[in-house]
């Protein structure tokens, strides 16, 4: 019996390891659902892909709406979206400088890291950037990969004159194909 509660102890740790929040890769709904300690979804949707539920909460010092996405109710993407808005949108860009540093802090460095110019119109004029991103000119990406476990991938674009930012946690036993039809969330 002493060795079973060793074994507990020792393993325990590694088998609540949460991958988006406090919640694990593969829970139902109503387990995701109570993970969020008394809080209520702002908003469950029904999608063509899965359910979807959505949170508002803090990523740091950022307001964020945050979603669990399911698929035959197994969580299997969650994803932070920045809601602050913005005058100067140079500010998005600090702020995806600034959460790409805590994360490469926790995880080291990202197997990607790129800034993509789509129209280098504004590229000279660094002060036009956070515009550039915002008109879909520019765009920020970087990602992490665990095999098996949790891939996160930060990204800053834009249309239409606004930036979005998002953060995403994908279970890393999905493939890029089931991944896609969460785009946009």
């Amino acid at each position: 019996m002493k060795y079973f509660a060793l074994f507990f102890i020792v393993v325990a740790p590694s088998l609540s390891k949460a991958q988006f929040r406090d919640a694990q890769w593969g829970w139902p709904k109503g387990v995701v659902r109570q993970s969020e300690k008394g809080l209520h979804p702002l908003e469950q949707v029904k999608t063509g892909y899965g359910d979807v539920l959505v949170y508002k909460g803090k990523l740091g010092l950022y307001d964020v709406s945050y979603l669990y996405g399911f698929r035959n109710d197994s969580l299997f993407v969650g994803e932070y979206i920045l809601e602050e808005n913005y005058i100067n949108q140079n500010n998005y860009i600090t702020a995806y400088e600034d959460i790409k540093e805590r994360l490469y802090t926790k995880y080291g460095n990202p197997i990607l890291d790129d800034i993509v110019w789509k129209h280098t119109l504004y590229q000279e004029i660094k002060k036009n950037w956070g515009m550039a991103v915002g008109l879909g000119h520019l765009y920020y990406h970087a990602l992490w990969e665990f095999e098996n476990e949790t891939n996160i991938e930060i990204k800053l674009d834009g249309k239409n004159g606004f930036c979005e930012l998002t953060v995403t946690y994908t279970d890393g036993k999905n493939t890029l194909s089931n991944k896609q039809p969460y785009k946009g969330l």
